[in-house]
This record gives structure tokens, sequence and C-alpha cells, in this order.
């Protein structure tokens, strides 16, 4: 009988693992046959397989097939780990494509394939996050100027912390990165649920493993586990984020309870932070009805990683660090460095608290921006997936079925010639301009999306927090460069790809001392 039960096993998990080999076939299978490849058009099961684990290396595909097939206007598939392949269209298609509504070509759909939420927790409420993005979109960004003086206490006090107090003028060395990772750690706990926690050691440690676990399952799944897996494989991996969650239960609960009270009672104006425009927002939609604490704190945790929801911490840390990589290793003679100091410093000294600090920092904002533009965060964005019963017919007339992913592949579209002089030379004032009424020098602004600046998105699904994190960068930047010496550096790091989400070297040394 013992034996009889093994074979049964045996057999049906051969047959389980020859159903995902072949996955990467089948999903050949559904796409035209008139469909291009990059970078070649699977001959068979094998071939697709091989394919598709060439991806897990973090290939440049989309980047390749881009320069190939996007650029003559034509649409083309590739192979992607997740064993199901996606179709990447061309720059004409970006309209037809962000015209579509939900129930044709659906964002959401997309994005729990991309972020792998439902499968890591499965009874979370995909949908219920939306809330979160309107306090995101109005109340974060709306009191950006209203919050700029908390934030330059938390900055001047971690940053001091970090890479040297007023009077230390010795050469250190540290890593880019994770002096990166306290300042902007620190800097968005204080402004999502203030001082005390912010600097509370051990929250801040849990805090920071719940992010990275989460973010890691998240790409794990996602992006490097064949779909027909991503159900059981997403559960087990999910296990340890539901004890991080707990752990943060427990630290916020007298936070949030607290607000609760004093929105309630009405004595006192509570802090403009996050806590408090989560529970306001709650108990507005909902006011006969009791506020979930321990739900409120999930959703907050949300923001820290979730990108359909804010923009992750992890993710403004390696947008910042872009930045320092690309200006440190630009030539010295042009004096980017010395340029942008100075306008942060004029910037800081005049400082008009009627408006933030900045937005008066156009060259700063030009150099976001090719940053941004030179290395964004994924090699494909707008993701689409196909949801109608019938299918769709692009715009060329291929029809995709029910099922299909697409996307646009990001660094092929800002790496064109034909929109960008010198498209991979690093040019910081590229997008800097002259006002003929004032004379004075203005910027495109960095949270300003369009089909040839994909680094947030565009369109009505954009990223929520990047106005919020265009003010920060700013922030931040501007005052390490004014309070700070950084050596050049001898060379540009190559970053890393990891499926389709593009990574900057995390062991990147840097020697900085105080200015006097």
């Amino acid at each position: 009988m013992a034996t009889s039960l093994t074979g049964q096993i045996l057999v049906a998990s051969l047959c389980l693992l020859l159903f995902v080999l072949l996955c990467p076939w089948f999903g050949y299978l559904w796409l035209p046959s008139s469909m291009r490849w990059w970078p070649s058009i699977p001959r068979g099961p094998f071939s697709a397989l091989r394919l598709s684990l060439k991806e897990y290396s973090g290939s440049r595909s989309s980047e390749d097939g881009y320069r190939e097939f996007s650029k003559k206007a034509e649409p083309f598939a590739i192979c992607n780990p997740s064993f199901y392949p996606q179709v990447l269209l061309p720059p004409e298609q970006i309209p037809w494509l962000l015209s579509q509504p939900e129930t044709i070509l659906s964002h959401e759909k997309a994005n729990e394939d991309v972020h792998a939420l439902p499968f890591l927790a499965p009874a979370f409420d995909n949908y219920d996050h939306l809330e979160l993005i309107r306090a995101v979109r109005n109340d974060l960004t709306r009191n950006i100027a209203n919050t700029e003086d908390v934030f330059l206490d938390e900055l001047r006090y971690i940053t001091d912390e970090v890479l040297g107090h007023p009077g230390a003028s010795a050469w250190q060395e540290v890593n880019l990165t994770a002096a990166l990772d306290r300042i902007i750690f620190g800097i968005c706990l204080r402004l999502f649920i203030g001082v005390s926690l912010c600097r509370n050691p051990k929250f801040v440690y849990y805090v920071k493993i719940f992010t990275r676990v989460t973010g890691a399952m998240m790409l794990f799944v996602s992006q490097l586990v064949p779909w027909p897996l991503k159900p059981v494989v997403g559960i087990v991996a999910g296990l340890p984020i539901y004890y991080y969650w707990v752990r943060l239960i427990i630290y916020l609960y007298p936070t949030f309870k607290e607000r609760i009270q004093c929105l309630r009672i009405k004595k006192e104006t509570p802090p403009a932070d996050m806590v408090t425009w989560m529970v306001d927002l709650a108990m507005s939609q909902n006011p006969t009805r009791r506020v979930h604490i321990s739900a409120l704190i999930v959703r907050l945790a949300l923001i820290l990683t979730y990108p359909q929801v804010f923009l992750p911490v992890d993710v403004l840390i390696a947008m910042t660090e872009n930045f320092f990589l690309d200006l440190l290793s630009s030539d010295p003679d042009r004096r980017y460095y010395n340029i942008l100091r100075q306008e942060a410093e004029a910037a800081f000294t005049n400082r008009d608290k009627t408006q933030p600090i900045s937005q008066s920092m156009p060259h700063m904002e030009s150099t976001i921006r090719e940053s941004l533009r030179l290395s964004p965060l994924s090699d494909r964005m707008l993701s689409r997936r196909v949801v109608q019963k019938g299918g769709i017919t692009l715009p060329d007339g291929q029809f995709l079925s029910r099922g299909t992913w697409l996307a646009v592949a990001a660094v092929g579209v800002h790496r064109d010639e034909q929109t960008y002089e010198d498209p991979d030379e690093y040019r910081p004032f590229r997008f800097l301009s002259i006002d003929n009424d004032t004379q004075e020098s203005k910027a495109m602004l960095v949270p300003v999306t369009s089909e040839k600046f994909l680094a947030f998105g565009h369109g009505r699904h954009s990223c929520p927090g990047r106005w919020f994190a265009a003010h920060a960068m700013k922030l931040i930047i501007g005052y390490i460069l004014v309070n700070y010496d950084i050596e050049p550096l001898d060379k540009r790091p190559v970053n890393s790809v990891v499926g389709q989400t593009i990574i900057p070297q995390l062991d990147v040394t840097i020697r900085v001392r105080r200015r006097e």
C-alpha cells in the first residue's frame, strides 16, 4: 500500500514537472504566428524553456528587442522566467494601450502578476488598497509644504548621524546604499508615524526586515516562479510576511488608538502624518462603524513595499543611489557637483516658506530626471493583462487571447536616439531650458510623465507617490551636497538586472567628509 502511494506521488510529481516545463511552449502557442520574437522564435518545448531560463540571469532582451522591432513600430514577444510570454508594444501604440478600459486591458490584474500579493497574502483584499492611493495622492502630496519643517528636522538629525556632525571634517568611507538606507528610512518613518517610533532601533529593524522580506518574496514569486507553481510557492513564501505584520501591529497599535481618540474628541490638533490621514479617511468613509486598527496597520506597512499603493522606500533609495552614481562618475571638469551645490545652497539659504525648497532647484530637477531616464528601475512599464473574454486585437491587426501580458520596453524608450540626442550619454542638464519671460532657468518637473518618459509609468495609473519622491530626493540630495564633500568615482558601477528589475550595485563605497 505504501509503495503504491509512493508511486502515485512520484507519477503526480513527474506530471506536474512536465507540465511546468511545457508552460513556455504553451504560452508560445497562444500567440499569433505573425508575432515577432526576441531573441528568437521558440522552435519547440525545449527551445521555449531555454529562452525562459535565460531570462533568470537578467538579460536585456526587452532593450535589444526594442531596437530590432519597436523602432519599426512592430510589437514583439519575449519569454520570461514566469514561463509565459509577454508582448511588448512600440511607442506608437502607447496611446491605444492607455485608452483601453480596465474591463479589456487590466492594470490591476497585471499588478497582481507583477507584485504577487494575491499569492503571498491570499486573504488580503487587493482592491482595498485604493483608499491608500487616495490618501497618498490627496493628503501626502497636498501636505508636502506643510510637512517640510518636520522633513528637514529629521533629515538633519539622521544625515548628521550617518555622514558626520558639524566639526567632523575627517574623510571617512561609507557604503552608499547603507547610508541612504538609514537616511531615507528615517525620514519616511518620521513622516508616516512620528518621531518616537522612527528613532526606536528595534521598531526600525522590524520595519526594514518586513519591507526587505516582502519585497524579496514579491520579486521571487512574481518574476522567478513558473506561473503554475505561484499559488503554492506564494503561500509558503508569504509566511514570514505574516509574522512581521504581527510584530508591526504590536508596535503601532497604541499610536493608531491614540490618533483615533484624538480625532474623535477634537480637543487638539493631531500630527500631520500618514497615520492621521489614514485614520481620518477610514472614519470619514465609515462614520458609524468601528475602525479596525490591525487592518489599517497592514495597509500602512504596504505603503512601504507595494508600488501600486505608493513608491516603496527601497525604490526611493535605489533612485537616489543612481543619482549619486551618475553624478560622482561624471567628468569632474564639467563641475556638475559644484553647480548643483551652489543651487542647493541658494535654495536652502533663501528659503521661502510659502513654497517648498524643492521648487527652487531647476538644475537639480533636470539632473534627477536624467538619472531616472538612464536608469529606470524596471525595463518594462505600463503592464496590462488582457481580461476581455474574447481577447483583443492590436492596432496592427494581430489578435491576442485572454490572459496575454502587454507592456512597453521602458529602457528602449528612454534610450531612443529619435527622442533623445546621444541617449547613452549622461547629460544632467538635458531637461533644462530658459524661461522667455523671466530669463531664468526652468526644468521639466521630475514627476511629469509622458510617452517618452516612463520612469513612473504614465496615464491614470502612474505612480501615486512620485510627487513626494521627487520632493524627497531634491531635499536629501541638496542637503548632502551643501554639507558634505564626496570624492568622485573612477567609473560608473553597472546596474544589475534581476528578471525585469534593474538594481544599482549594493557594495559601492564612497569617501565623504563634512564641510567646514
